[in-house]
């Protein structure tokens, strides 16, 4: 399909993936934050102003502590707590005024095509923590510039210190790659603003079909011009006939 949305669905190790995060894809990136910081490939964090307004990074990573919330197996084990492991933590929360009002948290990231030597045509993350029955909204900017968006779904459940029954995988591909990507959670009410959210496991690079998925497709194409000749050919046999 040209756009496929996928998720949410629970996402305890990278073997839940389903993107080639096994390094049997060399265009493909997984980065689980394990060393401290965002460092793989040709991805950073998007200013949420322009640099001339002096730039805002709405993200940071987590090292291990009360308040993290990684994916499970990060620590080597999975036992249903995620607070042994590195996470990424949005900084910013936006007070929305509506009636009634909304908070909402935000993490961007950008993807450089001198680096990679592409965009990427597939973007997914674990969302790992945040407001109980938030709301949650992956959007992707493509190379022309159009903004495609998943469904908007609920996550969040009531339990903030490490749990991991709530983590969830969500993802987007698209034949067009992928400029920047938006992660947006939000919920209705005036709580205080700690409310961040966290993710994990962002994951990232270029989907290449099976070759048995294009062997089938060759097949396909042979087959219909073969019937195409035949019925080409009963055409000109019967046209003869009538001469």
């Amino acid at each position: 399909a040209e756009v496929m949305f996928l998720g949410p669905t629970p996402y305890l190790s990278r073997a839940d993936s389903p993107f080639p995060v096994d390094g049997s894809n060399p265009t493909f990136f997984l980065e689980d934050f394990e060393d401290g910081e965002l460092n793989t490939p040709g991805i950073r964090q998007q200013d949420i102003f322009p640099p001339e307004f002096g730039g805002v990074f709405v993200g940071s990573v987590m090292s291990p502590g009360t308040f993290t919330d990684s994916v499970d197996a990060d620590d080597g084990v999975i036992d249903g707590d995620g607070r042994g492991g590195h996470s990424f933590r949005s900084g910013i929360q936006l007070f929305i005024d509506t009636f009634p009002p909304r908070q909402q948290s935000l993490i961007l990231f950008a993807f450089d095509e001198s680096v990679l030597g592409f965009l990427p045509n597939a973007f997914g993350f674990v969302w790992t923590d945040g407001r109980e029955n938030a709301s949650l909204l992956l959007t992707v900017t493509t190379r022309s510039g159009t903004q495609l968006s998943t469904p908007i779904f609920e996550v969040g459940d009531a339990v903030r210190d490490g749990t991991t029954n709530d983590d969830r995988f969500v993802a987007i591909t698209t034949m067009e790659g992928i400029a920047s990507a938006r992660i947006v959670s939000g919920y209705t009410g005036t709580s205080p603003s700690s409310d961040f959210i966290e993710v994990d496991h962002v994951q990232y690079g270029v989907l290449v079909p099976e070759a048995r998925t294009r062997a089938s497709a060759i097949v396909g194409v042979l087959v219909s011009a073969f019937f195409h000749f035949l019925k080409a050919r009963r055409s000109t046999d019967e046209t003869k006939a009538i001469c």
